[in-house]
């Protein structure tokens, strides 16, 4: 087994590569409890400008399939946080009036950086 530590950009960023979730993962369940930390992380980490350890997110190489990992643990967190990205990808394109321009940088500001 390999070890290496990656920040969020790195495991959303990696090109071509394919997540699967196996049959043998709970079933996605979060409740406003899990939500509100998670926010509450979020705000903290925004208002300190500091790193926040999200919990471990184990992948396995997937032989079957080129180019996919397998999510043996931390499925709940790359969901959640994926979700969270993708509606606030929505809002800034929503909200930049039509402005291509700045909703990529914006989207580049504060998801890819």
């Amino acid at each position: 087994m390999d070890l290496h530590e990656h920040n969020l950009t790195d495991l959303l960023t990696i090109d071509g590569k394919t997540y699967i979730v196996p049959p043998f993962q709970r079933p996605y369940k979060w409740d406003e409890n899990n939500w509100n930390d998670l926010f509450g992380d979020i705000i903290r980490v925004y208002e300190k400008q500091t790193e926040h350890f999200m919990g471990a997110i184990v992948l396995q190489e997937n032989s079957n399939f080129e180019n996919s990992l397998i999510v043996i643990d931390g499925q709940q967190r790359l969901v959640t946080i994926s979700l969270v990205l993708l509606a606030f990808s929505k809002w800034v394109k929503k909200y930049n009036n039509g402005n291509e321009y700045l909703y990529n940088n914006s989207i580049k500001k504060y998801i890819i950086t």
